[in-house]
């Protein structure tokens, strides 16, 4: 069933305040109880047009009843938390109802007002107006029951839904606000090293009382499955998020609609086609969710959208377009204002600032395409967007220091990749295995009562160690699903490999390292390429063992994803839209690069 639509005017700062807080509600009872979420239903991600921005939101949909599927144990101490919302209501005496029934006797649990968005978009109301249900259970203690959500009116086509309905007792431990800042497209000579001191000054002092990771890997050399392997855990072909699918190119020169699964769009006389995130895999912002946190995501890359990536672990996604890192900052003010102090909060900003450091990008005052002669204004430009992302890091953590307890806060800042500035003639990303597009930037500021001490650690990591390290650091039990990553807190020890997977277009490549020696695979000559890179591991293996270690990836990879696809229905336009905007169909001269 594709997202609820719901049109609105420019209302941003009273929208994102009411829903934020609302959330922040459902999460005073905590200790989700699983069977209920099952007896609740799925949620949808419903998405609210915002001007040009969108909004996302996970709820359960509802009509004029909604009934949990099975029943539920009602514990000591359970509360029942939920947000009661509609489009409209002309009358404004329109309540919805709770009804519970346990050893074959229902009980009306009250009545309440919905949260009604039309009054926001006019200015009627704020958030502070509106006091979300919360409901003690304890006339049901030990008993199963059933709950009946009805509304006091047909509501049918209306937008009615509740917000993240929740069954669970009051907190007894205490968890980390977690602040994720990924800066899209950043070198890690550009943050760390002298340069890096020159440019951010602000992350520089930052790591300062951080752990700076001088070796952290991405798995992949642009976007889409660089975030996917982030938020899984998992290699690229682990999650199959971000492949090329030229098989199905002829169905985007014929104008025809892909199967379910896949996006993509006409560029130059051909066309490129991926596969989206397959929305079964856990993410870790599905284990904060069920850890209590109130998950958020501020992006400027569509592809979150694009791919599906957004709906699957996030509570509230603002989808801001392709814009300035300022502007990321508003939202994220404006989300953070209204946050419960109760409830903890995972908050993750991408900013695009050196994604779109190049001349037609932004509106910068330089024109044409950089010119490889003549590097000066290409390194100008590039470093005054990694001059501004450093600004606005300052900003966003002069924020965060102002609503949070910023000691006892996890703050990662890091890139999903770098970008080549004509080394070795290449300029850009997604093209190549190439280190400055792998080797990235990764600051990790742990909380002060972690007692983590400072400094630089030059192990190699990966990015998708963060969930392994995220189960630690908050004493999350281990996932019964697959994971390839290890907890930064645990990384020290023996050289392990990293993969890196799937291109954006060009060639398509794949590259396995370990300690110092890397191996290249051109998938497409059937070729490959061993070399020694630089590393402060001593660890190397030969190129005998890496082409071992990498068949027993593919083996492996294919036995975790059999059956494992997409279902999303993504639309041509909005891909079109999304990959044009980030520049990725260029000028429509192009030839077939497949």
């Amino acid at each position: 069933m594709p997202p609820v639509r719901h049109r609105l005017p420019s209302i941003a700062p009273t929208l994102i305040a009411a829903l934020t807080a609302a959330l922040a509600a459902c999460n005073e009872a905590p200790k989700t109880v699983a069977p209920f979420a099952e007896a609740i239903g799925a949620t949808e991600a419903i998405r609210f047009r915002i001007g040009d921005r969108k909004l996302f939101v996970q709820a359960r949909v509802m009509d004029r009843e909604l009934r949990t599927s099975q029943r539920v144990e009602v514990r000591e101490g359970d509360r029942l938390s939920f947000v009661p919302v509609l489009q409209t209501d002309p009358e404004g005496d329109t309540r919805c109802e709770l009804y519970g029934r346990a050893q074959g006797e229902e009980r009306r649990l009250g009545s309440w007002s919905p949260l009604v968005l039309d009054e926001l978009a006019a200015g009627e109301g704020t958030r502070a107006d509106y006091e979300p249900p919360s409901v003690d259970l304890a006339a049901f203690r030990g008993d199963a029951i059933e709950l009946r959500w009805r509304w006091t009116r047909d509501v049918a086509d209306e937008g009615a839904f509740l917000l993240r309905p929740r069954l669970g007792r009051t907190r007894t431990k205490a968890r980390p606000d977690i602040l994720f800042i990924c800066s899209d497209t950043h070198r890690y000579d550009h943050a760390s090293g002298p340069l890096g001191a020159e440019l951010m000054p602000t992350l520089t002092t930052l790591a300062e009382g951080a752990v700076t990771y001088s070796e952290a890997y991405s798995t992949a050399s642009w976007t889409l499955p660089s975030i996917a392997s982030t938020l899984t855990g998992l290699f690229p072909r682990r999650h199959g998020t971000g492949l090329r699918h030229p098989e199905l190119k002829a169905q985007l020169d014929e104008d025809a609609e892909l199967p379910p699964g896949y996006f993509g769009a006409m560029r130059g006389r051909g066309g490129i086609v991926f596969s989206a995130y397959p929305d079964r895999l856990p993410t870790f912002t599905e284990r904060l969710q069920q850890a209590d946190y109130t998950t958020a995501m501020i992006v400027s890359n569509p592809l979150y959208l694009t791919s599906s990536l957004y709906a699957d672990g996030q509570d509230l996604t603002i989808n801001a377009g392709v814009i300035r890192g300022e502007e990321i900052n508003r939202a994220a003010e404006q989300l953070l204002e209204f946050r419960s102090a109760d409830a903890p909060i995972f908050l993750m900003v991408h900013y695009m600032d050196a994604h779109q450091w190049q001349p037609w990008n932004f509106d910068l005052t330089n024109s044409g395409r950089p010119n490889r002669e003549d590097l000066a204004p290409v390194y100008a430009a590039y470093r005054e967007t990694i001059r501004t992302t450093d600004a606005n890091l300052h900003e966003l953590l002069e924020l965060w220091r102002s609503r949070v307890n910023a000691e006892e806060s996890l703050i990662v800042f890091y890139s999903d990749h770098g970008e080549s500035l004509f080394d070795e003639g290449r300029l850009g990303h997604g093209d190549s295995m190439a280190e400055e597009l792998l080797h990235v930037p990764l600051v990790v500021r742990y909380p002060a009562s972690q007692e983590v001490s400072p400094g630089v650690v030059e192990t190699p990591v990966a990015l998708i160690d963060l969930y392994p390290t995220l189960l630690h650091l908050l004493d999350l039990p281990p996932t019964d699903a697959h994971l390839d990553g290890r907890s930064l807190l645990e990384s020290a020890g023996e050289a392990r490999p990293f993969h890196a997977d799937y291109q954006l277009y060009g060639t398509e490549y794949s590259s396995l390292r370990l300690g110092g020696s890397k191996l290249t695979f051109d998938l497409d000559a059937a070729e490959q390429s061993y070399e020694q890179v630089e590393s402060n591991s001593n660890a190397n293996a030969s190129e005998v063992e890496l082409e071992r270690i990498y068949a027993r990836y593919l083996e492996t990879s294919t036995e975790l994803t059999r059956g494992l696809r997409s279902d999303a229905v993504i639309e041509s336009g909005l891909a079109a839209q999304a990959l044009g905007d980030l520049g990725y169909l260029g000028t429509g001269e192009e030839e077939d690069e497949d």
